[in-house]
């Protein structure tokens, strides 16, 4: 698999230059995340931890999302450039804030997708050797059974040869 890249192939870019079209590929993305939560619910248990996380972190993220927005409206009505600018700077503040945690959470799920996909990778390893060892194994015991098969008919025929030359050695008597 891929990086990230597979998940973004249309719409906002997370590694735009551009903020807000960064913003809203991350929500994009979450959305799609919490969207395929509910599609598949019968998930084993590791995934339903991880779905309570997104839908946890969705959640606060409107809610602050929303904080953030209704500060805009009042940050309209400021006329001093001053009270104006620490608005503007708490805001930032804010969202960087906000970004911040996003990217947190990005980081901390593409680790553990790292730690799955190695574990994935040890898993085939050790699957790729059990195989293996299958194999020699029922290698090694076709040619004992070979073996066994070529000295029975070996010593039916030698039973047969012998039981013949009896039954010859009887005719000729």
């Amino acid at each position: 698999m891929s990086s990230s890249g597979e998940e973004e192939e249309v719409g906002p870019s997370v590694d735009s230059n551009d903020k807000e079209e960064r913003i809203a590929a991350r929500r994009l993305r979450i959305q799609r995340r919490i969207e395929a939560a509910k599609r598949d619910p019968n998930d084993p248990g590791d995934n339903k931890e991880i779905k309570e996380e997104l839908k946890q972190e969705a959640k606060s993220g409107a809610e602050r999302f929303e904080e953030i927005t209704k500060k805009w409206e009042s940050a309209l009505q400021k006329e001093v450039p001053q009270s104006l600018h620490e608005m503007l700077m708490q805001q930032k503040t804010s969202c960087d804030a906000m970004i911040d945690e996003k990217n947190k959470l990005i980081n901390d799920f593409q680790l553990e997708l790292k730690n799955k996909d190695d574990l994935y990778v040890k898993d085939l390893k050790k699957m790729a050797e059990d195989v293996d060892l299958m194999i020699e194994r029922m290698n090694e015991q076709i040619k004992n059974l070979k073996k066994a098969q070529r000295e029975e008919l070996e010593q039916d025929e030698r039973a047969f040869v012998a039981e013949r030359n009896e039954l010859l050695e009887q005719q000729k008597k």
